[in-house]
């Protein structure tokens, strides 16, 4: 859920036709891009407590032409703190 919005949730009533909203934006954390490859430094604090920690993410994009809103949506991913 987000707020009061289950999860996943279509984006289509705003614009981002053909887009879902899968994760709750807990975090918001901009991304430098080069090209067509966007990096996002996330610091994790030295913390054994932390060690098996999951997230997940999922990112947006302006892409001019896309849907009316311009804006797309990646799928999510989960992420695991620590080695694999």
């Amino acid at each position: 859920m987000y707020g009061t919005l289950p999860l996943p949730y279509s984006l289509d009533g705003i614009g981002m036709t053909g887009c879902t909203l899968n994760i709750s934006p807990d975090a918001v954390a901009w991304a430098n891009v080069v090209g067509t490859t966007g990096t996002v430094s996330l610091p994790i604090p030295n913390s054994s407590q932390l060690l098996g920690t999951t997230f997940f993410q999922q990112a947006f994009a302006v892409v001019p032409g896309a849907n009316p809103l311009n804006v797309v949506a990646t799928l999510s991913k989960r992420g695991t703190v620590g080695r694999q």
